[in-house]
């Protein structure tokens, strides 16, 4: 805010001891998926430009929530999304069902993607644990999307929502605005976004090669975080909701996983 970047709630007050904030109301909603365009996706790449301007890096913030500075850590990130999923409670509702979507359906499509970009680093000839350079980094909001902006007008946009934010990769900041799948965003908007973050960013030119290379990395990342519901913080819904409650949405979320998954398995 200071640095006039304002598509953000104004910061009013904090007490760092007690790890409050208070903020400006924003008053909106969140747009619908069939009313995204060419217009919003402008501003939301201008919003990443303006997190990025010379003033908002000196600030030197932390890397940011799961962050990946090299293919091995963004290919890590979802084996280990997996690895909790094959050792969810024994008592969580559908267990049996969701036990064999991945095991005989999840693995086999991440086994093949995690192939797919073991080939592209090999034609890249990009090396797997070399780290990005400082230059190639970005400040980025994380959890970034339409799923995480209010609207007051159906077109200013304002963000929200920024504790897991930091230094990352930037392809993973576009990946995870392609693959969300709360208010999805239309994949022919894709050249043009990374086009847009790559000349404003000042990015070297394998960005784009490295945008491409991990689309369904993370489009198979955003599948397990529907899965969550299944790992144990789903025991804090069942006691606060109820166990009825608990397994509807255990079966909801499943339901979006397998059709997300035939989505993956179709590219």
């Amino acid at each position: 805010w200071g640095c006039g970047v304002r598509e953000v709630p104004e910061p009013l007050a904090c007490d760092l001891a007690q790890h409050m904030g208070l903020y400006s109301f924003v008053e909106g909603r969140k747009l619908e998926h069939s009313e995204i365009n060419a217009h919003h996706i402008e501003s939301a790449a201008a919003f990443v430009i303006a997190c990025n301007q010379e003033s908002v890096r000196e600030a030197g913030l932390a890397p940011a929530s799961e962050a990946c500075f090299s293919l091995a850590q963004h290919l890590n990130t979802v084996d280990c999304r997996i690895s909790r999923l094959e050792s969810m409670p024994e008592d969580v509702p559908l267990r049996t069902r969701a036990e064999a979507f991945i095991r005989s359906d999840l693995l086999p499509v991440w086994n093949r993607v995690r192939r797919v970009v073991e080939i592209g680093a090999t034609e890249l000839d990009c090396d797997w644990t070399t780290p990005l350079q400082t230059a190639d980094c970005c400040n980025s909001p994380s959890d970034f999307g339409f799923h995480n902006a209010l609207s007051p007008d159906g077109k200013m946009l304002h963000f929200l929502d920024f504790e897991y934010a930091g230094i990352d990769d930037p392809a993973k900041l576009v990946c995870d605005f392609f693959c969300q799948p709360h208010i999805p965003v239309d994949i022919a908007y894709f050249p043009h976004f990374v086009s847009t973050i790559s000349g404003g960013l000042g990015l070297s030119p394998d960005f784009r090669a490295r945008c491409e290379l991990l689309l369904d990395v993370y489009r198979v990342k955003w599948l397990c975080i529907v899965l969550n519901e299944f790992l144990p913080g789903g025991v804090d819904r069942r006691t606060w909701a109820g166990a009825g409650v608990w397994s509807q949405r255990c079966g909801d979320q499943l339901a979006i996983a397998e059709n997300l998954l035939k989505s993956i398995a179709a590219t």
